[in-house]
């Protein structure tokens, strides 16, 4: 299994669809996690709620992978994390917008909405519009 670093999930660096999607299923390693504490300051608790799991389940995951419903929030997460990095170009600027309530979010953060498909579904299409100077 390969290590996949976060901003690889939106590339087309010849890694076919079938392969992620494998990995996804079989557990992403556990160094993504390490990924997103150091680019966008996540903590041990910011990953566990994103990942619906304790802080205690985080600490002791520090060797091996997440399981298939991990893996796929976080590769969610990282497809939202790479769509606003192409929009705000840093990932300070990244962290500052995911964390500001949003009008178009109901006066949520994205981050508070990420929970489900839905949640990080309305992200994308908001980033979308943002991209395209579409009024939401």
């Amino acid at each position: 299994m390969r290590t996949y670093p976060v901003e690889k999930f939106n590339s087309s660096d010849g890694r076919g669809w079938y392969e992620l999607k494998s990995d996804i299923d079989n557990g992403l390693p556990v160094d993504v996690l390490e990924e997103l504490k150091e680019t966008y300051r996540f903590t041990d608790e910011s990953l566990a709620k994103i990942l619906g799991v304790s802080t205690r389940t985080i600490l002791r995951r520090k060797d091996g992978h997440l399981n298939t419903e991990e893996s796929t929030r976080i590769y969610l997460l990282a497809k939202v994390l790479n769509k606003t990095r192409e929009l705000m170009r840093t990932p300070d600027n990244v962290l500052e917008w995911i964390q500001i309530k949003n009008p178009a979010l109901k006066m949520h953060t994205p981050l508070e909405v990420c929970t489900n498909i839905v949640g990080y579904e309305k992200v994308i299409n908001l980033l979308n519009k943002i991209e395209w100077g579409i009024p939401y």
